[in-house]
């Protein structure tokens, strides 16, 4: 599927979700005239102190993404910080999860790790993210059972959680019978391109070298977890002053729910800087906590704004610590494969 074929369906997901956002709001009789009178209530000390979390907190998952790599290969850490800024950017502002690949093909550019490598890591780290994601919204959801939540919420908590739980034990499952693996690849694939075989089972070994290796590490592998589970907690935590910026005090289970809601809608593929897809995301949360519909409105605004311009402030620093021309990141989110990759 080509780049733009997926950029236009990107953009058909977010006009739909758009339009459930808008039409929620407008058959509650919400104005723009309002929504507008509302943000210019805010006390926006607390709107730069979440913007400033947020950006540590970005910071802080790149450093954690490099835990992953010198757990493989001793990658110079501007290199990690760099790539790890822009490419945190990239998932963010590209459309339908195109920037994913931006991260492997980078940091395979340097030459210390290869890409096969690299994409482990990353697989690894959406994995244990989803899990933990998945592992907050059911218990957020437990405590407020008492409450009547739209459907949706239980809905996105189960099939989160099937998801990944499914993909971590397909990687646990695929790492123990990795002959089987490689056997039933050859089989299927060499048939059609020995070339494309010989490359896949590369890469299928690359992959599975750096998981084992990362799994011979229990030390590095408790001390990433432990600061994932530190960055998700200041995640869940970091919404509280957005709602103090409107003199609003929901409490922390809501402030996690809140979190858990946009995660979800995070995930779901669509168009550039996830328009429509985190806005619904936003007025579906805050619809179960605020009665002020206005507020929704105003804060589906503000979070999208704060959330995407932080994204586009570390990414900036990324482009200038790696010296990147900002070109190379539409190459590597429409490339298959890195250059570097033929050295596999």
């Amino acid at each position: 599927m080509g780049w733009l074929v997926r950029l236009a369906i990107g953009l058909g997901i977010s006009g739909l979700f758009l339009f459930l956002a808008v039409w929620s709001l407008q058959k509650r009789g919400v104005t723009w005239a309002d929504v507008a009178s509302r943000l210019r209530l805010g006390d926006y000390r607390w709107v730069l102190l979440y913007a400033g979390i947020l950006f540590l907190i970005q910071v802080v998952r790149v450093l954690r993404w490099g835990m992953l790599l010198h757990g493989i290969s001793p990658v110079p850490w501007r290199k990690v910080i760099a790539v790890g800024a822009v490419g945190q950017a990239a998932i963010a502002l590209f459309p339908m999860r195109l920037g994913e690949a931006v991260r492997p093909w980078l940091i395979t550019e340097s030459g210390h790790i290869r890409f096969s490598q690299a994409t482990a890591t990353v697989v690894v780290e959406r994995v244990v993210d989803g899990l933990i994601v998945s592992a907050m919204f059911l218990v957020t959801l437990y405590f407020l059972a008492d409450m009547n939540l739209p459907h949706q919420f239980m809905v996105g908590a189960r099939a989160t959680t099937a998801v990944f739980v499914t993909a971590a034990l397909s990687l646990v499952l695929a790492c123990l019978v990795r002959s089987w693996t490689r056997r039933w690849v050859g089989r299927l694939i060499k048939p059609i391109s020995p070339r494309l075989s010989g490359f896949i089972l590369r890469a299928v070994d690359g992959f599975f070298d750096a998981m084992q290796t990362l799994a011979r590490q229990p030390k590095r592998s408790l001390a990433y977890l432990a600061v994932t589970l530190a960055t998700w907690i200041a995640n869940g935590l970091s919404l509280l002053p957005i709602f103090w910026a409107f003199d609003q005090h929901l409490g922390v289970i809501a402030s996690f729910t809140v979190l858990c809601v946009l995660m979800v809608g995070f995930m779901i593929p669509s168009g550039p800087a996830a328009a429509g897809t985190f806005n619904y995301a936003i007025v579906l949360a805050l619809s179960a906590f605020l009665v002020d519909e206005t507020l929704v409105g105003a804060l589906a605004i503000l979070l999208y704004v704060v959330v995407i311009g932080v994204d586009v402030a570390i990414g900036l620093v990324g482009l200038w610590l790696g010296r990147f021309d900002p070109k190379i990141l539409l190459r590597a989110s429409r490339a298959k494969e890195p250059p570097a990759i033929q050295s596999e």
